[in-house]
């Protein structure tokens, strides 16, 4: 069993990939940069930057 710090490592060092499979399945990408800016990439190419954090609009999935 890994420890905490063990699968902290880990998943820090599997974010690209995780992150790419992410999009390959359609959902938008959400990360900071290093320089502390939030971005929002979706599947068709669009790309929002925001100084503060900021979550997607939701929309009910229901009609």
């Amino acid at each position: 069993m890994l420890t905490l710090k063990e699968m902290v490592e880990t998943a820090i060092r599997n974010q690209p990939f995780i992150l790419q499979e992410d999009k390959r399945k359609g959902a938008p990408l959400c990360y900071c940069t290093k320089d502390g800016r939030f971005v929002i990439e979706y599947p068709d190419g669009t790309v929002e930057t925001y100084d503060k954090p900021r979550l997607p609009e939701m929309r009910p999935a229901h009609a």
